[in-house]
């Protein structure tokens, strides 16, 4: 039983990963007069699921969990870049 609550515990970390990952590109599509909010939802999301992810990669110690977790908080940088190296500064 233990086992499987483990398991459930550490697929809520991933998706928590995933939804933020995805919604670090998701904002950047919104229109520019949005950026203000945006300023403002992004941190409130995902700081919470982010600092999940890391307790649980912490407490089961997985280090891909715990990278993962850094990278999707970083999202909007890496998309923000990679826009750049594709499109041009």
């Amino acid at each position: 039983m233990a086992h499987e609550n483990q398991k459930t515990v550490s697929i809520f970390a991933w998706l928590s990963v995933l939804v933020v990952a995805i919604l670090g590109y998701v904002l950047w599509l919104v229109p520019i007069s949005w950026y203000g909010i945006r300023e403002w939802i992004y941190p409130i999301i995902a700081v919470p699921l982010i600092g999940y992810a890391l307790f649980t990669a912490f407490k089961s110690k997985s280090w891909v969990l715990g990278i993962c977790a850094i990278l999707a908080l970083l999202s909007p940088i890496i998309w923000l870049t990679a826009g750049f190296f594709v499109f041009g500064f």
